[in-house]
């Protein structure tokens, strides 16, 4: 019963990890120092190319040859896009003109394009993530927990056109057929996240989604908090919802660039709020501060120049202040008040960090201000 609700939720309009998704690892992934000797006479800067990777938070794709060679290939030929969404959007594209050799689904009979490949992925993918199988098959009479490719409503022909690209890896026999599941966790809730906001887009109810990714308490489930924080970068209407639910991951495991003003402003004090009940959340969160930094535009400013003057002395005041600092080291945001960072780097109450950063802010903001440099 809870398969084919799922079905009906993800298809009726349009026709295991851990909390985000720990990505599965390849028997020998590559180290560092592997990646960076693969991409030299790829991309012109390799260590440049890797530390942009990390932060679109693609680092699931640094680990194999395949994949890295075809993520170098996308951003060699156009540079790298403006904004995480975009990022996503190039990889899974290039991804799905790749054809993965391991599988052996049946052929289509014609030709399937791109978008079409990419909307069967999705649709899925978020089978596959709201039911809980495991993987897809052709398997007339599968084991519990996969999703039977026959039974989900749809062009075939799509779905298997789909199967046989690097979106999907292989994994095991089944009574003869291969199983398939999605070769990234992270892409697979990014397409799946694009898939439901088109089907509630053309009218299905936000709520039917929600209620199948929170638990009793209202709250997102750990494992659908990737796949609710790319519902907020896919869906307008879906949105308020997700960063009311789960502000600290729409921030970090989505993309939150192309908010307005106001829903920047919801999510950051969303976050100030969890923060203030338990510091702990902002605690070594290294990609934390790196997607703050995603906040920092034109617009937000008067958002980060309330953080700074409603500083307070206690764990999740300092956490946030410095969250904001780094954001404004790492990001040009034209006009942010010059006054305030010196008046930081001057407060004695402040950590030492947050002076030093408030400095370092200051000359990211204000290069050509020589005199307040020295």
């Amino acid at each position: 019963m809870a398969m084919k609700f799922v079905e009906r939720t993800c298809g009726e309009v349009s026709g295991s990890a851990s909390a985000t998704g720990d990505e599965p690892r390849p028997s020998h992934p590559l180290s560092r120092k592997d990646v960076r000797k693969l991409l030299e006479g790829r991309v012109d800067d390799p260590e440049a190319f890797l530390q942009t990777a990390e932060k679109m938070g693609l680092s699931s794709l640094l680990v194999t040859p395949q994949h890295l060679e075809l993520l170098a290939a996308s951003i060699a030929s156009g540079g790298w896009p403006g904004s995480r969404l975009e990022t996503f959007d190039l990889v899974c594209r290039q991804l799905a003109q790749e054809q993965n050799e391991e599988h052996r689904v049946v052929a289509t009979n014609a030709p399937v394009g791109t978008g079409d490949v990419l909307a069967a992925a999705g649709q899925l993918c978020a089978l596959l993530l709201l039911s809980g199988c495991d993987a897809v098959t052709t398997a007339s009479d599968p084991d519990g927990g996969v999703l039977r490719l026959q039974e989900v409503s749809g062009s075939q022909e799509a779905f298997r056109a789909a199967l046989r690209t690097s979106l999907f890896s292989f994994t095991a026999s089944d009574g003869g057929c291969q199983r398939a599941m999605p070769a990234h966790r992270q892409i697979a809730e990014f397409l799946a996240a694009k898939h439901l906001a088109a089907v509630i887009e053309n009218g299905l109810p936000p709520g039917r989604v929600m209620a199948l990714m929170t638990g009793w308490d209202g709250g997102v489930v750990s494992g659908f908090r990737g796949l609710c924080a790319w519902l907020a970068a896919h869906s307008r209407k879906l949105r308020p919802d997700c960063v009311d639910r789960d502000p600290l991951g729409t921030l970090l495991y989505g993309d939150v660039k192309g908010f307005a003003v106001d829903e920047k402003r919801g999510l950051v004090e969303g976050v100030k709020q969890l923060a203030m009940r338990d510091p702990r959340c902002l605690k070594n969160r290294f990609d934390l501060l790196i997607r703050w930094g995603d906040l920092a535009a034109p617009d937000a400013e008067p958002i980060f120049r309330d953080l700074l003057r409603a500083f307070s002395h206690d764990e999740a005041g300092q956490r946030l202040a410095t969250a904001a600092l780094l954001a404004l080291r790492e990001n040009a945001l034209i006009g942010f008040p010059a006054t305030l960072l010196m008046d930081v780097a001057r407060d004695e109450e402040r950590t030492p960090e947050a002076r030093e950063l408030s400095v370092e802010a200051f000359i990211r903001q204000h290069p050509d201000d020589s005199s307040a440099v020295r």
